[in-house]
């Protein structure tokens, strides 16, 4: 049961990442170029007007990802985290 729970957890993690693929590779291209400038010491005006290339939609919708993502996560650790323990469990006779 497990497994099967463990499996699905990272099939629909991988499904969300699939399904919104351009939108997390444009915010990484973002966070990329908004860390060079502030490395660079650019303008905050420059700065701003890259981090405006998202739109609040898109903004609304990475959060949702984000959020879900990590709900995602932290289902996988502790299904991985209990079938670490069923195993040891399972495996010394009482």
């Amino acid at each position: 049961m497990c497994y099967r729970a463990l499996h699905n957890v990272m099939k629909r993690a991988h499904h969300e990442r699939a399904a919104h693929a351009r939108l997390l590779d444009k915010q990484r291209r973002v966070r990329s170029i908004v860390h060079q400038m502030t490395l660079r010491g650019e303008p905050r005006q420059n700065i701003d007007d890259v981090e405006d290339t998202l739109t609040p939609p898109e903004v609304a919708v990475l959060q949702s990802i984000e959020k879900r993502l990590k709900q995602l996560n932290t289902a996988e650790l502790e299904l991985d985290r209990n079938l670490f323990i069923f195993k040891w469990y399972f495996m010394y006779p009482q």
